[in-house]
């Protein structure tokens, strides 16, 4: 746990800085990529037990979310890197990819997207495993101050996320971002944190909702 939590946290960062392209400029975005992958891999071999598991014990409906979000953030990495290699100009230039610029630009663009998302959604279903860790669980008063203050960066991320749009990134609709790099470094990387606790907030208490659920159903039954 030890190595395990600050290579997630180092993920999660490398993921907001990569989707804040005001704040790193493009040559940038491909060093920080690089590192991304090489992060996600130190994170595979860390959490092999993962796929040692995939075929033991009962397949719940939370567990085929969460083995789902999974599958599908590997799945987001590979096209990611692989797009982005090909569109390089400066991390990968010596590979010299000379066609198929347009259709690896859509599929980067849809994979990162994706990948915002699903991380998002990784982590809420994990943020358990978090809240766990912190001291504040002791405190009802702290603990209700840190919720009403997630509770309100949500909101803000959803209104950051309607007011970008981000759905023709999501569903192949365009093959360009549109960065205003004049925009205030910090203001969009705090749309950016916004946007990523809206996703694990939704994923955290619709776990939470559905673990009562189930709960709840087992408890009628039972009588």
């Amino acid at each position: 746990m030890k190595i395990r939590i600050p290579i997630d946290l180092a993920l999660s960062a490398l993921m907001i800085l990569q989707m804040t392209l005001p704040l790193t400029g493009p040559a940038l975005h491909e060093y920080a990529g690089t590192v991304m992958f090489l992060t996600v891999v130190a994170h595979q071999i860390l959490n092999a037990r993962f796929y040692r598991s995939l075929a033991r014990g009962k397949y719940t409906v939370q567990r085929v979310v969460r083995t789902a979000i999974d599958c599908l953030l590997n799945i987001c990495m590979i096209l990611l890197m692989v797009s982005g290699i090909m569109m390089s100009k400066y991390a990968f230039t010596f590979i010299g990819f000379d066609s198929g610029m347009m259709a690896a630009r859509l599929v980067h663009l849809c994979a990162s997207y994706w990948m915002f998302v699903l991380i998002g959604l990784h982590i809420g279903m994990h943020w358990g495993m978090v809240t766990g860790l912190l001291p504040i669980k002791k405190s009802p008063a702290a603990l209700w101050a840190v919720r009403t203050a997630a509770a309100a960066v949500a909101v803000y991320g959803a209104v950051c996320l309607v007011k970008n749009n981000i759905a023709p990134y999501l569903f192949l609709q365009t093959q360009f971002a549109f960065i205003d790099y004049d925009m205030n470094k910090m203001l969009a990387l705090a749309e950016t944190i916004a946007k990523l606790v809206f996703f694990i907030f939704v994923s955290y208490y619709l776990l939470k909702l559905s673990t009562w659920c189930t709960r709840r159903n087992s408890y009628e039954r039972k009588k």
